[in-house]
């Protein structure tokens, strides 16, 4: 999905991750077109009730729909590039062990 819309635009995609403040900010890890294709794809997901994982009892704290997006043929280049992302992030900010990733 992404990666075909970044070779049909051919928008730049690149840049790298800045820390501001205490956050972490990624401009141009992905195109604007990319970020709308992501936008279209979480639209048309079923919605599905958000929970606490301590279970029951907190309905009135916590009333949130989320969908989940399934790692797929049309989603594995987005997948891809978040967990490039994230081990790119952590090489550079944080130092874990994450090698049983």
């Amino acid at each position: 999905m992404l990666a075909q819309i970044n070779r049909c635009t051919g928008d730049a995609v690149g840049g790298s991750p800045q820390l501001r403040g205490s956050l972490i900010v990624w401009q141009g890890l992905f195109s604007p077109a990319e970020l709308d294709a992501l936008v279209r794809l979480g639209d048309s997901l079923a919605l599905g009730k958000a929970e606490l994982s301590s279970g029951r009892g907190y309905e009135n704290i916590r009333s949130t729909k989320v969908a989940w997006v399934p790692r797929t043929s049309q989603t594995e280049d987005l997948y891809r590039r978040m967990e490039d992302a994230v081990l790119a992030i952590n090489q550079r900010f944080f130092r874990y062990d994450l090698s049983g990733l």
